[in-house]
């Protein structure tokens, strides 16, 4: 009944192709799907069980700014059962900001989302924006937001935790109206959170001012496509064990100003384990000195951008570590935990403390010295350092992706996040690098 009320929506007709070029169909791993009970995230979800080359695990989120918040999850709680997927409610408990609440709560659902889908080993989370999310965007932009255009498959825009999760959003060419009207033919309903409609919130605003529009919104195309840093993946990365970033110099002098741009600003914030992009004006700094043959350096997002022999190195910037005063990882044997925004650490065998170490050279050992000697002086100060507990004499380890000494295992997220912020991860088998 569910495939035959699709005949009449046009726009639904290859809805199951959109899912096989971006998923990997008939895989045993789950697929993450975000229903907050609203009738685009409810559609989603029926269409990807309609689909049913996957297993599925539906989240809701609870923001807990409604009373009848707990009814709704209830809602999506019991469809899912009805389909026969798995559910995890996710709640965003602590205090409430008095302004930007939206804001906050869009960060903090996407905080939560990545969180339950990395602790299930899922990677790719579904989202139900659609056709009219992409004009009212646009709209909000021209309010004076900040706010971007959602992608059909971009990485999540929450970091630290949504390293290894990105974010697919197949319904983007499809008006909302679409979406509801299909419920309504297969009988599933779906909730309205009256915050949509509340004029004091921008998107509201955006929202009714979308409605008044006579034509819809065609899905924003990327100005500068994935395509053209294609050639980054053939450069090599001698030092992404130490999650410094390679560039040829003559490459990026070669890009238009918008790419160029682009890519600093990608290879600054993964480098510098920041969360949030740099500012605008600041990048093209960077970019106009680097084509007026500048060799830096420049510091940007907690990074350093030096140019040596042909090549561009960006890498942490050991100062801004201690500017903001990074805390130490304390991991207790078992433990993993992220360490600056950057590495991936777990402890396999005992107690161990991850610092920098910029002021701790003298106590490495001859292999670790040489490994830290093949790091240009400028970025050496942030490499990672593991001190073990209860040994005596010489317990400092110089942590890399090649050298799992002293039971502590090092991952460097660096190079994978700058790849997914270039779209160089095209679909969810490209994940799996």
């Amino acid at each position: 009944m569910w495939r035959k009320a699709l005949q009449p929506f046009a726009e639904l007709h290859d809805i199951f192709e959109g899912f096989e070029r971006y998923l990997i169909k008939d895989s045993a791993k789950p697929l993450a799907v975000g229903v907050s009970g609203g009738g685009d995230s409810v559609a989603l979800l029926c269409l990807l069980h309609l689909w049913g080359r996957r297993p599925i695990e539906v989240f809701c989120v609870d923001h807990g700014l409604n009373p009848l918040s707990m009814g709704w999850c209830a809602q999506v709680h019991s469809l899912a059962r009805r389909l026969g997927h798995g559910f995890s409610k996710l709640d965003w408990i602590g205090d409430k900001p008095v302004s930007g609440i939206q804001a906050a709560a869009r960060q903090a659902r996407h905080g939560l989302l990545a969180d339950a889908a990395r602790g299930k080993g899922i990677e790719v989370l579904s989202l139900g924006h659609n056709r009219d999310d992409i004009l009212e965007a646009a709209l909000m932009r021209d309010m004076g937001s900040n706010v971007s255009a959602p992608g059909m498959w971009s990485p999540s825009p929450v970091w630290p935790q949504g390293r290894g999760v990105f974010i697919y959003r197949p319904l983007l060419n499809v008006p909302r109206k679409v979406l509801r009207d299909w419920l309504t033919a297969i009988g599933v309903g779906w909730v309205d959170d009256p915050a949509n409609e509340n004029p004091k919130y921008l998107r509201s605003q955006a929202r009714l001012l979308a409605r008044a529009q006579l034509t819809g919104a065609d899905e924003a195309p990327d100005p500068v496509g994935a395509a053209d840093f294609t050639a980054v993946l053939s450069m090599p990365q001698p030092l992404g064990w130490a999650g410094i970033i390679s560039l040829s110099a003559d490459y990026v002098r070669g890009l238009s100003d918008p790419r160029a741009n682009r890519l600093i600003a990608a290879a600054m914030v993964s480098a510098g384990g920041n969360a949030r992009l740099p500012r605008s004006d600041s990048v093209v700094a960077i970019a106009n000195g680097l084509k007026c043959g500048e060799a830096g350096p420049f510091v940007l997002s907690g990074a350093r951008l030096i140019c040596r022999a042909g090549t561009i190195l960006i890498g942490r910037e050991a100062g801004d570590i201690a500017r903001h005063k990074v805390e130490p990882l304390v991991l207790a044997c078992g433990d993993a935990g992220i360490w600056d925004g950057r590495f991936e650490i777990r402890s396999l065998q005992g107690d161990v403390t991850i610092s920098p170490v910029q002021g701790q050279k003298n106590a490495l050992v001859e292999a670790d010295l040489a490994r830290y000697l093949q790091v240009p002086s400028g970025l050496r100060g942030a490499l990672p350092v593991a001190k073990t507990g209860g040994g005596a004499g010489n317990d400092l380890v110089l942590l890399s992706e090649s050298d799992n000494s002293a039971g502590v295992t090092l991952r460097s997220w660096v190079l994978w996040r700058f790849y997914a912020a270039l779209g160089l991860m095209k679909d969810e088998a490209d994940l799996l690098w």
